[in-house]
């Protein structure tokens, strides 16, 4: 899929990085999220992914925004789960990719990122002690990493692993400890 003139310009601060560039926006482009629960830090996360160019999927009443981007929804080749707190049925034997965000068990915010070849017994724990997102700034800090989780997912730069992130009252993301299944005791 090549990148047409218009949205060269509208992505063009994305495609100017290195790091993205033409390769990064077309995979993107070619993805959608899919919110599962509803608040603040799910509706700043959204509002960034979609802002970057993947389509939102809402079911019913889930999510504040409806479908944005239906050119890219329609095209769309996978689909991320983007999900508040606990899931167990996304969890349970399945792959990803999905990113979940919650409060840790320490207090602190965290972000579970789960690829598509990664494990989802690895990311069971760390999903399942995850609790509510305080309001205020807390919930924009999480939600910003989340949507960073998932560019990350969809463009390639996250590793095979299921991963944990803490995410400070300064807004960085630090690697936390994943304690793994038995098949990957890590």
């Amino acid at each position: 899929m090549e990148l047409r003139d218009d949205q060269v310009v509208r992505y063009s601060r994305q495609v100017l990085l290195r790091q993205v560039g033409g390769p990064g926006q077309r995979a993107l482009l070619s993805a959608a999220v899919e919110p599962v629960g509803t608040g603040p830090a799910l509706d700043v996360a959204l509002a960034y992914l979609a802002a970057s160019g993947l389509a939102v999927r809402c079911a019913g009443a889930q999510g504040a925004f409806g479908t944005w981007n239906p050119d890219a929804l329609e095209a769309a080749s996978r689909t991320v789960a983007v999900q508040l707190g606990s899931a167990p049925a996304r969890l349970d034997g399945a792959r990803g990719p999905a990113v979940w965000m919650g409060a840790g068990p320490g207090g602190g915010l965290r972000v579970v990122a789960l690829p598509a070849a990664g494990c989802g017994r690895c990311a069971t724990r760390a999903v399942t002690a995850l609790g509510p997102i305080p309001a205020g700034p807390p919930s924009v800090l999480v939600g910003a990493q989340a949507a960073l989780a998932v560019q990350r997912l969809v463009m390639g730069w996250h590793g095979a692993a299921a991963s944990v992130l803490e995410v400070s009252a300064g807004g960085e993301a630090l690697p936390a400890e994943l304690k793994g299944c038995e098949e990957h005791p890590g």
